[in-house]
């Protein structure tokens, strides 16, 4: 079980339904999950979804719902990058730059869109 909040009970961070196993994380507003059918170490699952949230607002400067929506190109890329046949690689932001050639859509985190 999970904790109570907003009228609804919060899942913890890894769940099993029927066999399958979710893991994810929340930054900000957003959630970063990751599902599985193997048995995989929760706590890897979990440190791959948060340091994947950390590369794309060092690339977005802003993680939120539009910024996501308007760079979802440039995420898709980072994406590709990041693995290899589903094998995570390097996620250092200074070693993706190399290999990631779009540029961030700018968002604001109040008001919405700010350029492009």
């Amino acid at each position: 079980g999970g904790t109570k909040g907003g009228g609804g009970v919060v899942p913890p961070p890894v769940f099993q339904i029927e066999g399958l196993t979710f893991c994810y994380v929340q930054t900000n507003s957003m959630y970063f999950v990751v599902t599985t059918l193997t048995n995989c170490q929760a706590a890897v699952l979990i440190e791959l979804l948060q340091r994947l949230s950390r590369v794309f607002k060092d690339y977005l400067g802003v993680l939120t719902e539009e910024s996501v929506r308007r760079n979802f190109l440039l995420l898709y890329e980072l994406l590709d990058e990041v693995f290899d046949n589903g094998v995570p690689q390097g996620m250092s932001t200074e070693l993706l730059k190399a290999y990631v050639y779009n540029d961030p859509v700018a968002v604001s985190s109040t008001t919405g869109l700010v350029g492009g």
